[in-house]
């Protein structure tokens, strides 16, 4: 990177993740709001990437969730994502899960619904439910009683 304040402030990162985090935020910002061009958009979301990932790996929550979904499938700040791979994506949304991000065992659970893992997905969307996400307790409903049926 050349950009020095970039590098004194990794200099001083507290090894939590949280420091990237933040730095991944900025481009990510830089990305939706400051920048026409779509080239100078990409060089902005491998950076975004670089210090993502770096936060991710020290085990920042957030910075899991935000992996997951710059490995999804749909539009990523502003282009077709190059990057989509759902392995990776469900990797991530585990580690965050592990973590206790709420939204990150509901989308898990999704992805593990889609693919037919219904056990899985039954647990996870319940730890979801404990955490406090109220996507997952439709999402469960839906799962269990997929005609709107309820038990009697």
């Amino acid at each position: 990177m050349k950009n020095i304040r970039m590098k004194r402030f990794i200099k001083i990162s507290d090894k939590s993740g949280f420091s990237e985090y933040q730095i991944a935020c900025r481009f990510d910002n830089r990305i939706l709001f400051h920048t026409k061009s779509r080239n100078r958009r990409r060089v902005l979301y491998r950076k975004y990437l670089f210090f993502l990932k770096i936060s991710a790996n020290l085990g920042y929550p957030l910075a899991q969730e935000s992996m997951a979904l710059a490995y999804g499938d749909s539009n990523t700040l502003g282009f077709n994502n190059p990057d989509e791979n759902e392995e990776m994506q469900m990797y991530w949304f585990k580690k965050a899960c592990d973590n206790d991000i709420a939204s990150s065992c509901n989308a898990l659970a999704v992805i593990y619904e889609r693919r037919g893992l219904i056990d899985e997905a039954i647990k996870t969307y319940n730890k979801a439910i404990a955490l406090g996400d109220g996507l997952a307790v439709g999402n469960l409903a839906t799962l269990k009683f997929p005609n709107g049926a309820s038990e009697e």
